[in-house]
């Protein structure tokens, strides 16, 4: 008969085994007396197309602390705000998504011990025959002088069809200019943040609701550029005629200095 004797020494265990007479017949590797943590990282969906939604989830084991980090971040369109230390759960959900991101969650115990783990989102391309390409309006001090208030220049831009394309529109407007488009010239007089809380088109006239940051920090001058941008983005559809904007539900003394 083998008789299993556990024998503590500090905070390390081994394992000795023992035969009928009592003496021992092997040690073990040692125990920690302290187990890595646990950490589970994924998206859901992990995979998606170009423009669509996904949302980050993960949960840990034996863990006092967590750090997160991305080799995808540097030259997002957008904020990804993963990196740094993060709470050792939860979830966040991650709109227009332009290419294949990286998630990756460093972990540790009371003791030091840490566990990697990392998950990635993946982004298919659309179909040529499932695109269509729009105009979004931004100012350009190259091209049109800007200390005229209600000059705009428009880009193209090329995104998934959608029936709802005048909102697809104002999400593209929201964004801002690409990299690319920056080194050219193009701004936006709209601040980060802002968000279309609702579009609906009644008789012709494209009702554009929006969250308080659309008219954060604004002057005489930048109100009319933010109007003129989010007005010229939407006249462009033929079935809008013409826009009232309205801001968290409120249509007067909006877009004021």
């Amino acid at each position: 008969m083998v008789v299993v004797i556990v024998v503590l020494i500090g905070a390390v265990g081994y394992f000795v085994l023992t035969n009928q007479t009592g003496k021992p017949t092997k040690t073990t590797e040692p125990i920690s007396a302290t187990a890595k943590p646990t950490v589970n990282l994924k998206v859901e969906p992990s995979e998606i197309s170009k423009g669509e939604s996904t949302t980050l989830i993960w949960s840990t084991e034996k863990a006092v602390t967590c750090e997160a980090s991305s080799p995808t971040a540097p030259d997002l369109p957008f904020k990804l705000n993963w990196q740094g230390s993060i709470n050792l759960s939860g979830t966040r959900v991650y709109d227009n998504v332009p290419h294949d991101l990286i998630f990756e969650l460093t972990c540790k115990n009371a003791k030091g011990d840490s566990t990697f783990a990392s998950t990635i989102v993946r982004t298919k391309s659309t179909p040529d025959s499932d695109m269509v390409t729009i105009k979004i309006y931004f100012v350009n001090s190259k091209i049109k002088p800007i200390d005229l208030c209600n000059e705009t220049v428009s880009v193209l831009r090329t995104i998934p069809k959608t029936e709802k394309i005048a909102t697809a529109a104002l999400n593209e407007l929201l964004k801002g200019p690409t990299p690319e488009e920056k080194t050219q010239g193009y701004a936006s007089g709209i601040p980060d943040g802002s968000r279309v809380n609702s579009l609906t088109i009644v008789n012709g006239e494209a009702r554009a609701d929006f969250n308080d940051m659309i008219e954060s920090g604004s002057t005489s001058c930048g109100s009319l550029i933010r109007v003129t941008q989010i007005r010229e983005t939407l006249l462009q559809f033929s079935a809008i005629k013409t826009v009232k904007l309205s801001i968290n539900g409120r249509t007067e003394d909006i877009f004021q200095p």
